[in-house]
C-alpha cells in the first residue's frame, strides 16, 4: 500500500512540474486524462481509492488547472459512474470530486 502511495505522490509531482509553454500544459493535460481513463476502466476498489484521492488533491489545490481539463474530458459522466459503485469508499471521493468541480467551475 505504501509503495502505491509513493508512486502516486511521485506522479503528483510530475504532473505539477513548473514549466513554461504550451508543451508542458499539453503533457500535463495528457497525464491527467490518462488518470481519468484509469479511473474509468479499473474496477479494483483499492486502486480506485488511491487514484481518486490523488485527483481530489489535484482538484482541491489546483482548480485552475483541473477544472478546464475536467470540462474537456467530460468527467462528470465519470463521477456519476463512480457514484453508482456499491462501495462507499468509492462514492465518497466521487462526491468530493463533484463538489470541488461544482465549487470552482464557471457558468457557461
Amino acid at each position: 500500500m505504501s509503495f502505491r502511495g509513493s508512486i502516486l505522490i511521485f506522479l503528483n509531482r510530475l504532473i505539477l512540474l513548473n514549466g513554461a509553454g504550451s508543451a508542458q500544459d499539453a503533457i500535463r493535460e495528457q497525464e491527467i486524462h490518462q488518470l481519468m481513463n484509469f479511473v474509468a476502466t479499473v474496477h479494483e476498489d483499492d486502486n480506485l481509492y488511491d487514484v481518486l484521492a490523488l485527483l481530489n488533491r489535484l482538484l482541491g489545490f489546483y482548480p485552475h488547472i483541473m477544472v478546464p481539463i475536467f470540462d474537456k474530458d467530460k468527467a462528470v459522466g465519470l463521477v456519476f459512474k463512480l457514484l453508482s459503485s456499491p462501495n462507499q469508499l468509492i462514492r465518497i471521493p466521487a462526491l468530493k470530486m463533484f463538489g470541488f468541480y461544482l465549487q470552482r467551475s464557471t457558468l457557461k
